[in-house]
């Protein structure tokens, strides 16, 4: 293979990336714009690419969170007001067996009563199976969410918010500490 042809396909391979990132932008704003007509979950899976990178790379994260927070609101017309998507901040997995719910529930509700938070929990059938999911309110623009959407056994815990670091990490670092006393470090997944 010629130098040329190494060239015209590295060339390719930056466009399509560069396309693909592009379009999880226009995407993302137009799911928010039109929900009625776009299915956030198939399009939850077809840039999870995405997602994943910016759960492993802080600098990816901040600049896609921002290229997002972007589109969003030039599409919207919001961008002085205070109505904007909630995106992750950030997320780890939990290992949680069907006889352990009931202590990480516990868990998530012991800190939810020390810190005076509202919290919600929904559980119930879906994709053939039970799911739960519990989201701990820390204030109106800041929440912690933990569910089991992707698989049984594992729990997604995941920090949103509108807010500075100080006003959910503390609480997001307790509930991981708590977890993983409860479950063993290696519960814990980063993801």
């Amino acid at each position: 293979m010629s130098l040329w042809h190494i060239t015209e396909w590295a060339i390719f391979v930056v466009l399509t990336a560069t396309i693909y990132f592009l379009s999880a932008g226009v995407t993302f704003a137009a799911m928010y714009r039109w929900p009625n007509v776009f299915n956030g979950l198939v399009l939850s899976r077809i840039y999870s690419p995405l997602e994943a990178l910016s759960r492993r790379s802080q600098k990816f994260m901040r600049l896609y969170n921002d290229y997002l927070n972007w589109c969003y609101f030039r599409s919207t017309g919001y961008e002085n007001t205070v109505l904007r998507p909630f995106i992750p901040h950030d997320q780890v997995r939990i290992l949680v067996s069907d006889a352990q719910l009931a202590q990480a529930l516990a868990i998530i509700r012991n800190i939810s009563i020390e810190g005076h938070f509202t919290i919600s929990e929904w559980g119930g059938p879906g994709e053939g199976r039970a799911i739960h999911s519990t989201t701990l309110r820390i204030t109106a623009e800041t929440h912690i969410l933990f569910e089991n959407v992707r698989d049984p056994q594992t729990f997604d815990l995941i920090a949103y918010s509108h807010e500075a670091d100080h006003m959910w990490r503390p609480t997001w670092m307790a509930l991981i500490k708590e977890l993983s006393l409860a479950f063993g470090p290696e519960s814990v997944v980063r993801e």
